[in-house]
């Protein structure tokens, strides 16, 4: 069994001078991991030092999550999540307790030919409703219907493919609010999406997004805008680990950054975030840094 310990160590401006920073750390979250790397027991905790809720998980032999528990900091049940799995280790039903001793609310899941084609809504194991219904063609999801609790067709989305059978265009039909969303996207020659367009109902392009990597695919650059907002992220890396990623608004401004540092493991422990001063914009200083103490 292995523990980490995460600590979130504020600069938390205090005054209006420029080092009028105040600097206080806290216990954010415990992690008690199994010698497979399974997370078995989270612990959050509020700034004060008292627990916010503690979760338990089990798992099966496959690894898939079969049980969690989450309870309050007087150890009260919030919440109990059972999973059950068919022979095919494809999740069947979904029974969630909220607090002992309440019914379950529960979902289970039907295929064919190994394809998921309904989900049935149950409350205290009696039929409620049908949530969402699947329809393939040569095994890919082609339409995915969602209903509301009055059994009437809340969502439709339909799905195209491309040539390779990777997702091309996705039309998302709003139909308790009579709108739709298009979404089309569009790939590089080893299949890592480059770009995002999304579509309103009068097919007017509302957002757009686009997607740049190295020659380890790994990502190197996201460039978001939509109505009312532009995003540019740069990412840097050593080998497999990221080391630094850099966000920039219109006209190439450096808005924040964070960097990344890692053990001899490769394993990090610790995050430093950074942001524009509020009281010289033009300069920037620490928000906070994330701290991650590992015990075997």
């Amino acid at each position: 069994m292995k523990k980490t310990i995460i600590l979130n160590l504020n600069h938390t401006r205090t005054g209006f001078n420029k080092d009028d920073i105040t600097l206080v750390e806290h216990k954010e979250t415990e992690l008690k991991t199994d010698d497979a790397g399974n997370i078995v027991q989270e612990i959050h905790y509020h700034p004060d030092g008292e627990i916010l809720c503690t979760i338990d998980h089990q798992y099966n032999e496959k690894k898939q999550p079969i049980l969690s528990e989450q309870f309050d900091g007087q150890n009260e049940l919030c919440e109990r999540n059972i999973k059950q799995y068919n022979e095919q280790h494809q999740l069947i039903r979904e029974d969630i307790y909220y607090g002992e001793n309440m019914p379950a609310y529960s979902t289970l899941y039907q295929y064919e030919n190994n394809l998921l084609v309904k989900q049935d809504i149950y409350d205290d194991n009696e039929y409620d409703y049908k949530e969402k219904e699947y329809h393939y063609k040569n095994g890919l999801l082609i339409k995915e219907i969602e209903y509301n609790e009055e059994g009437k067709e809340a969502y439709i989305i339909e799905s195209n493919y491309n040539q390779s059978s990777i997702l091309s265009k996705k039309i998302r039909h709003e139909i308790q609010q009579k709108d739709r969303r298009s979404y089309e996207f569009e790939y590089d020659d080893r299949q890592n999406k480059i770009k995002e367009l999304v579509y309103n109902y009068n097919d007017e392009l509302i957002s757009k997004s686009y997607y740049t990597y190295n020659e380890d695919n790994q990502i190197m650059e996201t460039e978001e805008e939509d109505l009312d907002h532009y995003q540019l992220t740069k990412f840097e890396y050593e080998g497999k680990n990221l080391i630094k990623s850099m966000v920039y608004g219109k006209g190439n401004l450096l808005l924040s950054w964070s960097e990344y540092l890692y053990n001899e493991q490769k394993e990090i422990i610790k995050i430093v975030n950074y942001k524009q001063d509020e009281v010289v914009p033009s300069e920037y200083r620490i928000l906070n840094e994330i701290r991650y103490e590992r015990i075997s």
